[in-house]
């Protein structure tokens, strides 16, 4: 029986039982070298071949490439829908909070109906508002400073006392008054912690 393995690698067992390889008999006499030399061969040719089979198992073919390839974009074209129907969401989103604020009674006829000056103080007090609200809680104001703040702010020309109110003045006045309540709170705790 003769194997090759390579052209220059052939192997066998002879009519005597003896294993040859590369021209060197197993057996005999010098059985214990022909076995380190068929060992050492073994050793070099076993990484190769498991390297090999692993290779020739492991490879995939263009059919199953072009699926893994098809399922990743399927995946991908999931996720991008899904992004653009957040976006479309907020876009819409926005769009509805546009067309509120466009809607929100802006008008020239409005403001000239609910006077100009009266427009203006109201739709300037969300800053003013907001102004005030930093300052006290970033400053520590005394009993004086806090009256001062509170008497400014009832000198602005508002709509407190009228009998008909625009329906867009309405937030923007309990705002407002909130403000006035809490200043005064705040003068309520001074005075009484300057008693104590």
């Amino acid at each position: 029986m003769i194997i090759t393995i390579r052209q220059s690698m052939v192997g066998g067992i002879n009519k005597n039982g003896f294993i040859w390889f590369n021209g060197m008999i197993f057996g005999g006499k010098n059985m214990d070298s022909n076995l380190i030399s068929l060992k050492d061969i073994l050793v070099v040719l076993a990484p190769i071949i498991v390297a090999y089979i692993s290779y020739k198992s492991n490879r995939k073919s263009r059919k199953d490439i072009k699926l893994e390839i098809e399922k990743n974009l399927k995946e991908k074209d999931a996720e991008t829908s899904q992004i653009i129907k957040k976006i479309n969401a907020e876009l819409e989103s926005q769009k509805q909070l546009v067309s509120w604020n466009n809607s929100w009674p802006q008008t020239e006829k409005y403001t000239e109906l609910a006077g100009i000056e009266r427009y203006g103080n109201i739709c300037s007090l969300t800053n003013l508002i907001n102004r005030i609200n930093k300052y006290i809680n970033n400053v520590s104001l005394s009993v004086e400073e806090l009256n001062e703040i509170k008497t400014l702010l009832g000198k602005v020309k508002l709509p407190l006392d009228e009998e008909i109110l625009y329906a867009y003045e309405i937030p923007y006045i309990i705002d407002y008054k909130h403000l006035i309540r809490n200043i005064g709170s705040l003068i309520q705790k001074s005075e009484n912690n300057n008693q104590n």
